[in-house]
């Protein structure tokens, strides 16, 4: 019997299986935790999928939901967490989600060591600027016009926008 693709697998292959893999932890997660009144997942939706996000979290004491991308890349290195942000596509050289997320937060998450770190995307994107101009950081260029850039959990110039989830 041949098992059935997800949408993500269908578009992206390995890598849409492994996103998948980790929005349904995620999902799983934030609804065990009870920490929300409501999460809410758009996964299936194409038009909030084209937006970059993937569901909300809702608190009774908030004044609005926050819509969250999920990210399956966060890599552990010893006691290390790197976070990896796509600053170009494959391929093509456009903006990767990085710039083109319309997210308020992103969870990057490890189903392997059952760990999420999320940030607020605005926060984010203003203090990789200012380290960019400062050149603190370097963006890492690889083949086909991809662009990354990766950062360590216990960096000093993120580490205060950073938020260990599990």
């Amino acid at each position: 019997m041949v098992r059935k693709k997800n949408p993500l697998e269908k578009r992206f292959g390995k890598r849409g299986k492994k996103g998948d893999d980790g929005e349904k932890w995620l999902f799983r997660i934030l609804n065990e935790s009870e920490q929300f009144d409501e999460v809410k997942d758009f996964t299936k939706e194409y038009k909030m999928q084209e937006l970059g996000i993937d569901g909300s979290v809702f608190k009774k004491s908030w004044y609005k939901p926050y819509y969250f991308d999920c990210k399956h890349n966060l890599i552990k290195e010893g006691k290390i967490y790197k976070l990896c942000f796509e600053m170009t596509k494959w391929g093509s050289g456009k903006p990767g989600w990085f710039y083109t997320s319309n997210s308020d937060r992103i969870y990057h998450v490890s189903v392997k060591h059952k760990t999420s770190i999320f940030y607020d995307l605005k926060q984010m994107r203003k203090r990789i600027r200012e380290q960019l101009d400062l050149e603190n950081i370097k963006i890492i260029h690889r083949q086909k016009r991809e662009s990354l850039l990766i950062i360590k959990h216990n960096d000093p110039a993120f580490k205060d926008l950073l938020r260990f989830q599990y």
